[in-house]
């Protein structure tokens, strides 16, 4: 079994610096391509046909993921706090242990990759505010995503979560 980390805070940190009209094609590109084949699951493409049109940054933004346009020098600390090399090996730790549980009792998992990503969140989505600054999904077999406010609460609960 191989656990992935998609290291979202050093894609983070490139769209904090990126010009404006760029950040959504690094979110897109650098941050969610690993994800592709999930998005698909869900009929979201990488890129709209139209110009502002549905696709990954619209889905994105309405699970309350924070949108790459407003990841700027407001959010460095933030990214800080999931930059933490020991909070990603906790994480994947604690995928595998959950993973391993199945495995132990006999049930055969038929997806042998997996990837993980911890996500930045809008403190104003209605998700996030109803979670305690923390939410996810791995309703796609072999994607997890979490997504959250960091604090010290949320990032103490993020590996029971996963």
């Amino acid at each position: 079994m191989k656990i992935s980390a998609i290291r979202s805070d050093k894609v983070y940190s490139k769209i904090m610096s990126a010009p404006l009209d760029k950040k959504n094609d690094i979110y897109r590109y650098e941050l969610m391509k690993p994800f592709e084949k999930k998005w698909a699951c869900y009929s979201v493409p990488m890129k709209a046909l139209t110009p502002n049109g549905y696709d990954v940054i619209m889905a994105s933004e309405m699970l309350g993921h924070i949108a790459p346009t407003a990841v700027d020098q407001k959010q460095q600390n933030n990214i800080n706090l999931i930059s933490d090399n020991t909070l990603w090996e906790k994480c994947e730790l604690s995928i595998q242990q959950s993973l391993n549980c199945f495995v132990e009792h006999g049930v055969n998992l038929p997806v042998k990759e997996y990837a993980f990503t911890i996500l930045l969140a809008n403190a104003k989505n209605p998700y996030i505010i109803l979670n305690d600054g923390y939410c996810g999904d791995g309703g796609i077999p072999g994607y997890i995503f979490s997504w959250l406010l960091p604090n010290e609460y949320t990032l103490s609960h993020l590996h029971v979560a996963l």
